[in-house]
């Protein structure tokens, strides 16, 4: 039986003052947190009530046990990986750490502890970054084992190191507070890539190698993001917006990630007759660009969109109520509304304003 216990049901609660009392807006209901899916027909979704596999295209579902208040989690070869905080016992709970599944979030094993930000590559191999923030330990599958890798280079504009880690094929980069670290070769020594004269600017969370000597990324901020690129391991960037059918490109774009050469990029505009905000989800190879999916809800001031595509092509977009996905490489999308999964009420707000005792 595993230490994990169900989330509980979602709350909402928006306070306002009104005439010079305190009043309230709630919602409260279920809602989809994230989903993770195979070309092979499962899907796995993280709900307030529980978590859900199916393996058989969404057709029939079923409850799992697992780290089901960890945060969304990552493919690590043939594996997902995910944190689990355990934020319902004491911060040092022995059940918190970093949990593995081998089939598709059946079942989950620790691995262990859960220090910040982590990622992993196709080989399975995990990078998380470590107690202090300065450094990045290495998860090993064949052996069960943690190391560490080389210590990356501090100065005095990085007040940490370590905030957030990616791994792109054999590519790993570890974002800093001020500069992006750059290894090829599993950790045995970095490159700072954005030199410490670039403070104060945007310093790239979504990065991709193509393989053939470039890296990709967004630059910019809000309406002004674009795609950029480098040829010199990221010490300088150029914009490099893709060729997009006439009439189709968007006002600001933001990288996702990519498959060898193949970008798949965010961008938002505005529909004139309506004046509503949409996105769509774009595959940039070369000069050829394809629209895969006009995303429901505008992601302009999203942090990190709710899309995931996994390294087998199958893609996913979760919202509150709904998760849409193609097990198809970006074709045939198709809506799995959150309410045929369960018989509790859904998430609903009825915008009645309500006094706060």
């Amino acid at each position: 039986m595993y230490p994990f216990r169900r989330p509980i049901a979602a709350y909402g609660l928006l306070a306002c003052m009104l005439a010079g009392n305190v009043q309230a807006t709630a919602c409260y209901g279920e809602r989809i947190y994230w989903a993770r899916t195979s070309s092979e027909g499962k899907i796995l979704l993280y709900t307030t009530f529980g978590l859900l596999l199916s393996s058989d295209h969404g057709k029939t579902w079923s409850m799992v046990e697992g780290p089901v208040d960890g945060s969304p989690p990552v493919e690590a070869g043939p594996a997902l990986v995910t944190a689990f905080s355990n934020r319902d016992r004491p911060r040092n709970s022995p059940d918190a750490g970093l949990y593995r599944s081998i089939d598709f979030g059946l079942t989950w094993s620790r691995i262990g502890d859960a220090r910040g930000a982590f990622a992993a590559g196709p080989a399975g191999t995990v990078y998380a970054c470590d107690e202090r923030r300065a450094q990045v330990e290495r998860y090993t599958p064949s052996t069960g084992s943690w190391s560490k890798t080389a210590l990356l280079e501090q100065d005095a504009h990085d007040s940490s190191t370590c905030r957030e880690v990616r791994v792109d094929g054999s590519n790993v980069w570890v974002r800093g507070s001020s500069r992006m670290f750059h290894s090829t070769n599993n950790g045995a020594s970095w490159t700072a890539t954005i030199p410490p004269q670039y403070l104060g600017k945007s310093v790239a969370s979504a990065m991709h190698a193509d393989g053939a000597g470039l890296l990709y990324a967004t630059g910019g901020f809000a309406e002004e993001s674009h795609l950029i690129r480098s040829d010199d391991a990221g010490a300088t960037w150029t914009s490099s917006r893709p060729s997009y059918p006439p009439g189709m490109a968007p006002k600001y774009e933001r990288l996702v990630g990519g498959q060898d050469r193949t970008l798949y990029v965010l961008g938002g505009h505005r529909v004139p007759a309506t004046s509503t905000e949409i996105t769509t989800l774009y595959r940039v190879s070369g000069d050829k660009t394809e629209t895969l999916f006009d995303i429901p809800t505008p992601l302009l001031s999203t942090p990190k969109a709710p899309l995931h595509i996994a390294a087998d092509g199958s893609m996913s977009y979760a919202t509150y109520s709904s998760v849409w996905v193609s097990l198809a490489g970006g074709k045939n999308w198709r809506e799995i509304p959150g309410h045929t999964l369960t018989k509790k009420p859904w998430l609903v707000c009825d915008g009645r304003i309500q006094p706060v005792q």
